[in-house]
């Protein structure tokens, strides 16, 4: 077993190959796009790029339903839900649930009509996968569960089911994300993007640049779709390029390509309906004023990491520039990839063990890290 360390290299070096901004970088913050998008086929085949086949796109307003604006407390008020629920942002209107659950008059927060936030008891009974009930914690009456090494750790890792966390500018995200907090992380360029601090909502825990990640484990295991934002479009194809060969010290292709690597290595040692993986981004800031048409008037995606209003901040899973050659958008400019499998310890506890790969500066190949990390639930872990 290996004490979960920083998985993130010093190079960060703008790349010339997908022309990624370095300073204020993209401000438009997207969560995954979504997994039944009409133009995905055209994409993988080639028949078009993320240019002409872009995705759905998000509100990216200042807040995210009119009809929710009357509810009130909007913001994270304890009621019932854990203290790890309450992140990225004190602003957290359930807009997954809102539109896809049903109304739950048991919990009204005092707002009509009744409360929409779901108990732990609602995560959807067909939701009877191995990493909603084991490791969100689903077959526990949880909604959200906490990670970390089973014997000493510096970082933890959070795991989100529907429990509002996760929600993005666009208005999207807040389902079944993922949180890896690490304090020892190396300190990357403040220059890619605008690199920022995350204040943690319910804590008060800041965490500098490259200290906080999140992402979203939407479909068990990374799919073609998930290579994109919501708001801004998919990046560049090639991310998920095929080149075999990956080893330990060694670089390969792209995401799914780490993706096979990894469970190559481990042959028949883990089930199908066991495997993990998804992938994180560093968190951003960026300021874009406080005009109504096209800034953000409130706080509502920044605070409390940042307090003042015409402030956006979000995990930056945000395309790179187009590249004139291919009229392709590039990568992020960091990937962390998780990829694993869910097990049990000698207790019958959950125990994760994954491999991290790293795509850095927007540029291939991947770069393997390391693998037999394992983490465990930890109750009495607090961010």
């Amino acid at each position: 077993m290996k004490v979960l360390q920083s998985a993130l290299l010093l190079s960060v070096l703008c790349s010339a190959v997908f022309s990624i901004a370095c300073g204020s970088g993209d401000s438009s913050g997207g969560s995954p796009v979504d997994a039944d998008t009409q133009y995905l086929p055209k994409l993988v085949s080639g028949e078009c790029t993320s240019v002409t086949c872009p995705p759905d796109v998000g509100n990216d307003s200042a807040d995210c339903k009119d009809s929710q604006k009357s509810m009130q407390p909007m913001t994270c008020d304890g009621n019932g839900q854990s203290p790890l629920s309450c992140t990225p942002y004190f602003y957290r209107p359930f807009a997954w649930n809102f539109n896809n659950l049903p109304w739950n008059a048991s919990t009204n927060r005092g707002s009509t009509p009744p409360g929409f936030e779901q108990e732990a008891s609602s995560v959807p009974a067909s939701w009877s996968d191995p990493w909603m009930q084991k490791v969100v914690g689903a077959e526990n009456g949880l909604n959200v569960q906490a990670f970390t090494a089973p014997v000493a750790h510096t970082d933890g890792y959070v795991f989100h089911g529907t429990d509002g966390a996760g929600l993005q500018s666009d208005c999207y995200g807040d389902i079944k994300y993922v949180e890896h907090f690490d304090p020892l992380a190396t300190v990357c360029a403040a220059a890619q993007r605008d690199r920022a601090m995350f204040t943690h909502p319910a804590t008060g825990t800041q965490f500098q640049p490259c200290e906080y990640w999140g992402g979203w484990n939407t479909s068990g295991t990374i799919q073609e779709n998930e290579f994109g934002s919501k708001a801004s479009g998919y990046w560049d194809s090639e991310v998920s390029a095929t080149q075999p060969n990956i080893s330990p010290g060694s670089t390969g292709g792209g995401v799914l390509d780490a993706v096979s690597d990894y469970y190559g290595r481990l042959g028949n040692a883990c089930d199908e309906d066991n495997k993990f993986s998804f992938m994180l981004f560093p968190w951003v800031c960026n300021d874009v004023g406080t005009d109504p048409s096209t800034g953000m008037p409130n706080n509502n995606f920044s605070a409390p990491s940042v307090t003042a209003s015409g402030t956006k901040c979000y995990v930056d899973n945000e395309p790179g520039s187009v590249n004139p050659a291919t009229q392709k958008k590039g990568a992020p400019p960091y990937i962390e990839i998780i990829i694993g499998c869910i097990g049990e310890t000698v207790n019958s506890e959950t125990l994760l063990t994954f491999g991290i790969y790293e795509i850095s500066a927007g540029t291939l190949p991947a770069t393997f890290i390391g693998d037999n990390y394992e983490i465990s639930p930890n109750p009495t872990y607090s961010p």
